[in-house]
């Protein structure tokens, strides 16, 4: 078992397509639909239910995505415990403005990305209507999601704490 068949999977539940998670992942979609089959096949179950299109998840996939994202948040974790042991400050700025404020967003952040390139970020903004939304982070795709845009560089992750704050703090 790969880490990245757990973050394809955990891609394919958030955006419920083989393509757009295909796209998120940054791989084809064949790639993406055989690294799944062989998540499947190592573990002896069924996983995804499909015919032509995506289905959903079996009740068994259901359970096994709980722990596939366990298992990537822990995953990150290491990384990122790796990574300042090595000086290095790395995870994910998350910001929330208005969208009046979404261009100044990069004056306050370019700094920070610039001394510390393991830092993505993200911004998001929900408009005053609450049905559209504007985001970006590092030039990576979106996700359209009830109202919101979600961007993430590793969107593949299922979710990366930003220890930049602690680390700044010394």
């Amino acid at each position: 078992m790969f880490v990245r068949q757990l973050q394809y999977l955990v891609a394919l539940a958030r955006t419920r397509h083989f393509a757009r998670a295909a796209e998120l992942c940054h791989v084809s979609q064949p790639a993406l639909s055989a690294a799944i089959q062989r998540l499947e096949e190592e573990l002896g179950i069924a996983i995804v239910r499909r015919d032509q299109r995506f289905q959903g998840l079996t009740p068994e996939g259901e359970r096994l995505l709980g722990w596939a994202q366990r298992v990537l948040t822990d995953w990150e974790g290491l990384r990122q415990e790796a990574a300042r042991s090595r000086g290095e400050i790395t995870g994910t700025l998350r910001i929330g403005a208005i969208p009046t404020t979404m261009p100044v967003v990069p004056l306050l952040t370019s700094q920070v990305r610039a001394a510390h390139p393991g830092i993505h970020q993200a911004v998001f903004s929900l408009s005053a209507a609450g049905s559209t939304a504007s985001s970006w982070i590092s030039g990576s795709p979106t996700l359209k999601t009830s109202g919101w845009v979600v961007s993430a560089s590793s969107p593949c992750i299922a979710s990366a704490t930003c220890c930049w704050h602690r680390t700044m703090a010394r």
